[in-house]
C-alpha cells in the first residue's frame, strides 16, 4: 500500500486542509491536520451545501495527524465535492468550513 498522492487538490478551514489525492489506487477525500487530533474512530459530522448533516464514524491515522470522515463511499464523496460549492465538518466541538467555490474547480485525478 502507499500514500504517494499522484494528483491532489486542497482546501483549507483553520487547522485543517481537506486533501483530495490518490491513496491506495483510488481517489479519495481526507482532513489533514497540522497536530494530532487523537486517535481511533471519532464520530463526526458533515454537512455538503444546504444537504442534510450527515453523522459518521470516522477513522484516525496511526500518527492521529489525518482523519478519514469517508471511508469506502468515495465515489459519493467526490461527486459532493465536485458539485459543492461549502462542506461543513465538525469533530468534537470545533467547525471546519470549506469553501469548495473558490479557486480552480477539483481537478479530474488519475490514480494509476
Amino acid at each position: 500500500m502507499t500514500d504517494h498522492t499522484l494528483t491532489w487538490a486542497s482546501s483549507s478551514s483553520g487547522a485543517a486542509t481537506l486533501l483530495v489525492g490518490c491513496l491506495n489506487g483510488s481517489v479519495q477525500p481526507r482532513l489533514t491536520f497540522r497536530e494530532r487530533i487523537g486517535y481511533g474512530r471519532p464520530g463526526v459530522s458533515f454537512r455538503f451545501d444546504d444537504g442534510p448533516v450527515v453523522p459518521r464514524i470516522a477513522m484516525v491515522s496511526d500518527d492521529g495527524t489525518t482523519l478519514y470522515v469517508w471511508t469506502g463511499d468515495y465515489a459519493d464523496a467526490m461527486a459532493k465535492l465536485r458539485k459543492g460549492r461549502r462542506l461543513r465538518v465538525q469533530l468534537s466541538q470545533t467547525f471546519y468550513d470549506f469553501d469548495l467555490s473558490a479557486g480552480e474547480p477539483l481537478p479530474p485525478i488519475n490514480c494509476r
